[in-house]
């Protein structure tokens, strides 16, 4: 595994600028930031090319760094505030989940190894082959850590040896990474179950979902396929809904025009029952005692850490894509082409729904001064859209990335060099500041203030 210091960072960056001057033939495979284009309308904070050719596989944010991981296995580490490259490491293969953090120091599992990564030198404090073929990232308590394989099974491993002190089967394969709750670990796995593993022993505690179990949802928060386990009525008697009827667009229309109330009915499909294809999305959120969780399969589930009780369920309006996102009293939930949903945190209720959203790009105050409870999303068409965060309701839309293009690289044919338009883009969840960070999967990461 190639190591590459914050020092020769620095040597290839100098190279790399002689050469767009002249002094050197080619240009390498990556560049440090750019200022933006002064002819530029909307203003760019800064922009960096990560690579030429080799397509962008995950970006995200831990610390004071942003991540790049490319399809060829590179990880780029960058200043967030500079854009600055940091340092890159070659790794053995694709991460199978985003890093944990271990003190100061970030744990990652790609191929068939076990990296300690020091952030703030790019230096590899630790690597080492696991006897098993992982399936999952890793999640870590004082003393062990714990991992899912591709045969069905979660192991339990000593920090200090990597020995394998336990291993528990399990409903499927995780495909992110196992999350803790007290002394429990949980895995949400690709076959639609969430296992609750003891840590002391190994042993089940619990699974969800459980068969033969109907539950309620709200009339209005109906989706296209649910069954009804009873009529559906309005306020005067009459009958929407049959039961063991299926929900169809027609139905839908059908309730929306009509006065139902504040009507909760029962449903033979979703929590209790899902569909043999279900999958759960992205690592599950576990926050005092209580799980999160969404589905590709768009729903979102809320349970009780301690027996697995369900607390409610909510229907999205398309496949969950990333996991949930808690802030609050309130989960957000990025879609498939079908927005953003803020769902309430006690009850699951739909607080709104940004139709044109892609992704959640920060949260903030922001100008101008006074106003509070914004949050910036990426919308369709490369537009960043501000909403009120109680309500949804949409303060302005800027169109600040669509006219952004690559810079060419002479390093390729005419043909093939990567110029044109940088987007479709894709957001990067920043918790921390204002700033709105984005990338293409060409290989541009651009930062801009806040609209």
């Amino acid at each position: 595994m190639r190591r590459i210091s914050a020092l020769w960072v620095g040597v290839i960056w100098v190279f790399l600028m002689l050469s767009h001057t002249g002094a050197y033939g080619e240009a390498g495979e990556a560049s440090g930031p750019v200022e933006a284009d002064p002819r530029e309308p909307h203003e760019v904070l800064w922009e960096f090319f990560v690579t030429s050719g080799t397509p962008v596989r995950d970006a995200f944010i831990i610390g004071g760094n942003i991540y790049i991981e490319t399809e060829e296995s590179e990880l780029y580490c960058l200043d967030r505030e500079n854009g600055h490259t940091k340092w890159i490491i070659d790794l053995a293969g694709p991460l199978k989940a985003r890093p944990a953090k271990k003190g100061r120091n970030l744990l990652a599992v790609t191929a068939s190894l076990l990296v300690e990564i020091d952030p703030e030198r790019g230096h590899i404090v630790r690597e080492e082959r696991l006897s098993f073929s992982p399936s999952s990232g890793v999640a870590l308590d004082d003393a062990n850590y714990y991992l899912s394989g591709w045969d069905g099974r979660l192991y339990t491993l000593d920090q200090n040896t990597l020995k394998i002190k336990m291993t528990s089967p399990l409903k499927g394969r995780v495909l992110a990474s196992p999350s803790l709750a007290e002394h429990l670990i949980i895995c949400a796995t690709e076959a639609g179950v969430i296992q609750a593993v003891n840590a002391l022993d190994g042993t089940v505690a619990w699974l969800f979902p459980r068969k033969g179990i109907m539950h309620k949802i709200r009339a209005k928060e109906l989706w296209g396929g649910d069954v009804v386990a009873e009529d559906l009525k309005t306020t005067d008697g009459t009958v929407i809904l049959a039961k063991g009827s299926s929900v169809t667009r027609g139905t839908l229309d059908d309730i929306e025009e009509s006065k139902v109330g504040e009507v909760w009915i029962y449903v033979s499909k979703g929590a209790y029952e899902l569909p043999s294809r279900t999958q759960f999305v992205g690592q599950v959120e576990v926050r005092r005692g209580t799980i999160y969780a969404g589905t590709a399969d768009a729903m979102c589930y809320c349970l009780r850490a301690r027996g697995g009780n369900l607390l409610w369920h909510a229907n999205l309006p398309g496949p969950a894509i990333s996991g949930v996102i808690v802030r609050g009293d309130t989960i957000f939930v990025p879609t498939f082409e079908s927005g953003v949903v803020a769902l309430d945190r006690g009850s699951g209720k739909r607080k709104w729904w940004a139709q044109e959203a892609k992704d959640l790009l920060a949260f903030g105050a922001g100008p101008p001064a006074g106003e509070t409870g914004k949050i910036y999303l990426l919308a369709q068409g490369d537009k960043i859209m501000v909403v009120e965060e109680a309500s949804g309701a949409i303060r302005r839309t800027a169109e600040v990335v669509s006219t952004l293009v690559l810079p060419a690289d002479p390093s390729l044919p005419a043909g093939l060099a990567p110029t044109g338009e940088a987007g479709p883009f894709r957001g990067i969840t920043n918790f921390d500041s204002q700033v709105l960070y984005l990338f293409t999967s060409r290989g541009l990461v651009i930062a801009l203030p806040p609209p």
